[in-house]
C-alpha cells in the first residue's frame, strides 16, 4: 500500500517482444489511478527481458526490485517518486 489505500503491484509489461519493468497503481475500489505514470501504469526498459519481482516504499518513493536475462538487483539511482513521475532507469 502507498497512501490512502491505494495499492502499487509490480511486474513485467510486454512491450514489442520483449519485457520491462511495470508497475501499476490501483485505487482503493480496484480501478487503475490515472494520476501514476500513463493510465495507472509505467514501463521502465532496464535492458533485455525485464521484470520486477519486488516492490518497497522508501520515504514515499517506490523501489522496485528484479531481473533482467538472469541478472538480479535493485534498480540503481535515485527511487522513483510514488506518483511515477520521470520513473527512468539509471
Amino acid at each position: 500500500m502507498v497512501q490512502d489505500g491505494e495499492l502499487v503491484a509490480a511486474g513485467f509489461g510486454t512491450v514489442g517482444s520483449t519485457g520491462n519493468f511495470a508497475l501499476a497503481r490501483y485505487r482503493r475500489d480496484g480501478s487503475l489511478d490515472p494520476t501514476f505514470g500513463t493510465g495507472g501504469r509505467v514501463t521502465t526498459d532496464m535492458g533485455a527481458f525485464d521484470s520486477a519481482r519486488a516492490l518497497v516504499v522508501q520515504d514515499g518513493r517506490l523501489v522496485p526490485a528484479g531481473s533482467t536475462i538472469g541478472v538480479s538487483g535493485v534498480a540503481r539511482g535515485s527511487p522513483w517518486p510514488a506518483t511515477g513521475e520521470g520513473m527512468t532507469a539509471r
